[in-house]
């Protein structure tokens, strides 16, 4: 059993339910509803690429679930090594202002997303 920080009640998971992907995720309108009925402090959020203009996926599917998990959170955090710099996917997800918090590596190179 997972065991909360102290003052907090258990931990728990919730499953928005969904199509799943190549990459296991949830995606498409069953999920986008569930997340829309939710709030959340934060959001994380593995990207297939970035760049000036945001951040991106192959998966247009993916990229709406993704914008609907932003939404229902206080803080979007986006998680990306300096391998996805300047990859850009398919379907955009949010544009770079929109992310609260870039988590990656030293290797990224200096320009916009160092702000």
């Amino acid at each position: 059993m997972h065991h909360a920080p102290a003052g907090h009640g258990p931990l728990e998971v919730i499953l928005t339910g969904g199509t799943r992907t190549p990459s296991d995720a949830l995606v498409g309108p069953v999920a986008e509803t569930a997340l829309a009925g939710l709030r959340v402090d934060r959001a994380f959020l593995g990207v297939h690429g970035l760049d000036a203009e945001g951040i991106t996926t192959p998966n247009l599917a993916e990229a709406a679930t993704d914008r609907a998990l932003a939404a229902c959170a206080t803080t979007t955090t986006v998680l990306a090594d300096h391998t996805k710099w300047g990859v850009v996917g398919l379907a955009r997800i949010l544009p770079l202002d929109e992310v609260d918090v870039l988590l990656t590596d030293a290797q990224l190179p200096p320009g916009p997303a160092r702000r």
